[in-house]
This record gives C-alpha cells, structure tokens and sequence, in this order.
C-alpha cells in the first residue's frame, strides 16, 4: 500500500496532511518536493515516473497536497479496499465533488463535464498499480489539458473500469468555495474522528479552496490564529486565480453577451422613444389643425 501527493513547496493545509499521517503512523511520499509547478499535467508526469518501479499488485493511493487530511490508518484503508474491490470488482476509486452551492455544481458540469451524471474529482483516487498505470499513461497523452479534464473523459471512455465513490466511503470531498467543510450537518467529528452519514471515511478534501479550519480545530490539532488568517487569505486569491484561470473564456462569452444585451435594450428604448415623441408631434399637429379659429 502506497500513500502519494506531489507537492513542490509547503503550503495551506499541507502541514497538516503531513501531521494527520505521523498521527495515524501512515508514510506518505512526497513528489516534486523543490521543483517549479509547471501545471495540473505535472502531476500525471510524476506518477508515470514514480509508478514504472511498482509491481502491478501494488495498492496506489494518490491524494492532493494542499487541501487533504487523512482520517484513518492506511493498513485499514488498504484492506477495506481489498475487501471491496473483491466484493464488486472494481479496480479504481476516485472521488466524487459534493458542491452545496448550484452555481459551483453548473459551471463546472459545463467545465468538465460529468461521468454517470456526477462530477469526480481528480485530485483523489485510490486502485491497483496495474490499472492506475493504464489510466495515467492514457491522461498524459496530452499535458496541456487538466488533469480533471483528463480524467472525466478516461473514465466517460471506460466507465467500467473506474468508480465514482459517491457515497463517500473512502474520500469526503467538498467543494465549498464560498463556504467551509462542514457545511452539512451530517458532517460529524467525535472524539477527534470525522463521520459523515454515520460512516468514517479516510480521507477529508476541501477542494476549491473550501475552508477546514475549523474541521482542523475539532479533530484536535492545533492552529493559531495567524495560520488561519493566512490560510483564508491565500484562499481567496487563489480562488480569484482560478475563477480568471478556469473559465476566462466564459467570461468573456458571458461580457459580450451582456453587452449585446444593453445594446439591444438601448436600441429598442431609442427607438421607443423616437415613436413616442413622433407621435407626440403628429398628435399636436392635428390638434392644431382641427382648433376652430377665432
């Protein structure tokens, strides 16, 4: 069982991935520690490398560095996913974006696209070396694309071959950009364990900048002040970063639209008001014609 992220440098709530695996005495490795981030593709480029040496029995786990705590023990999540895999057959697990807000959940079914009409999550999936081999040789066929992108069209490609853990049973994920993890009340921690629907999942993600603060503070690890307020600033531009990054094309499309729209508005208003006043004028003058003379 292997534990994966690649993270160029410290940041977010990478201190606390890292302190949420010396709690469960979980290893994780590390890739492209001090090495510049070119892109999403840099990911899938240094899992091709990394998984070239790992036997094809192997269990990989891979998980994003910035916005991802572990919950359990690894040796309990690699034998529950021995145990479903035998159950169902499945080969590969990726999670699944839980969006409370519509607008998040629309732009980015337009963005991406969906699998089986939900939305995955590229930036956690678990399987067999052999199978995650096949799936990241064919997303880094092209690396100017992202790597979500990538991914919703492998598994829209082999829908048999990945499932979508909407239930949760082994990654949380949560994208709340204008809010925080534990939006819905049937996010639950007691005695510093997450349950969500009575079930424990593994994995906590806070995708798009969604805010685990506080999710930090009721499993028990410590945070001042000064980290949450940095953290939450760097969320909003990153998020600002993003929403420019992402979807700058739509905005531009949405920007014309609105202007032809005003334009369209404006015009007809003219032009209402060119009618109106010309048949002010002819009302006039027929009142003039008609008045009897003194």
């Amino acid at each position: 069982m292997r534990l994966v992220t690649v993270a160029t440098h410290s940041d977010m709530y990478f201190p606390f991935l890292k302190k949420s695996c010396r709690k469960y005495n979980s290893d994780i490795t590390v890739l492209g520690w001090g090495q510049p981030w070119p892109g999403f593709s840099f990911k899938s480029k240094l899992m091709k490398e990394y998984l070239i040496d790992v036997s094809d029995d192997d269990i990989i786990c891979v998980i994003d560095s910035f916005d991802v705590l572990l919950l359990r023990p690894i040796d309990e999540l690699e034998s529950f996913f021995r145990t479903y895999s035998e159950l169902t057959g499945v080969r590969i697990i990726v999670g699944f974006d839980l969006k409370p807000s519509t607008i998040v959940s629309t732009i980015n079914h337009l963005q991406f696209g969906t699998c089986h009409g939900v939305s995955l999550n590229a930036g956690t999936y678990i399987g067999f070396a052999k199978e995650i081999k096949h799936m990241i040789k064919e997303i880094y066929s092209d690396p100017s694309l992202d790597d979500q992108l990538l991914l919703t069209e492998y598994v829209q490609k082999y829908p048999h071959k990945v499932h979508i853990d909407t239930s949760s049973l082994f990654f949380l994920t949560i994208n709340n950009p204008t809010g925080e993890f534990m939006y819905d009340t049937h996010i639950k921690v007691e005695h510093d364990m997450l349950y969500y629907r009575g079930i424990r999942p593994f994995f906590a993600h806070g995708n798009g900048n969604t805010d685990m603060t506080r999710l930090i503070k009721e499993l028990g690890y410590k945070i001042s002040d000064k980290v949450v307020d940095s953290i939450l600033s760097k969320s909003k531009n990153a998020q600002f970063k993003k929403v420019v990054n992402y979807y700058y094309p739509q905005l531009i499309i949405l920007g014309i639209l609105l202007l032809l729209i005003f334009w369209f508005i404006y015009r007809y208003l003219k032009s209402s008001s060119t009618k109106r006043i010309a048949l002010e004028e002819t009302n006039f003058r027929h009142t003039l014609e008609i008045e009897p003379k003194m």
